[in-house]
């Protein structure tokens, strides 16, 4: 019990460390991190920057939309987390493809982007088979 104790305040402590400096080190450097970031783009970059891509809201909000909609349904709880870690690997795939395709690889290439993407949903799903 005694080392379990030692243990939990120890991570407390790291914890508090963490948190402190995470709070800390932005606050003393000079500048805006925002004007060192804008500074490097133009205005059409930055527009293009805004305009295109919102992966992650999209990449979060259809596996979302899918667990509550498998909820809503009456499925188990299990089944709509399947259901949306389901989704969400095929969102992965097609994140790879659609990466290797912007840079220009073969169809070979696109292919192996995708199923090295997908490989990580499926991590997931295992993941979770394992633990529940």
């Amino acid at each position: 019990m005694r080392w379990f104790a030692r243990r939990i305040v120890f991570y407390v402590f790291a914890l508090w460390v963490a948190l402190t400096i995470n709070f800390l080190l932005p606050r003393m450097m000079p500048g805006s991190p925002i004007d060192g970031i804008l500074q490097h783009l133009t205005p059409a970059q930055l527009r293009r920057h805004l305009g295109n891509g919102w992966e992650l809201v999209s990449a979060s909000f259809l596996p979302l939309a899918v667990l509550l909609v498998a909820g809503l349904l009456g499925t188990t709880v299990s089944t709509a987390v399947l259901a949306a870690l389901i989704c969400a690997t095929v969102l992965l795939s097609a994140a790879g493809w659609r990466v290797g395709r912007q840079a220009g690889l073969t169809r070979r290439s696109r292919l192996l982007s995708a199923m090295c993407s997908g490989a990580f949903g499926g991590a997931m799903i295992l993941l979770k088979s394992l633990l529940h």
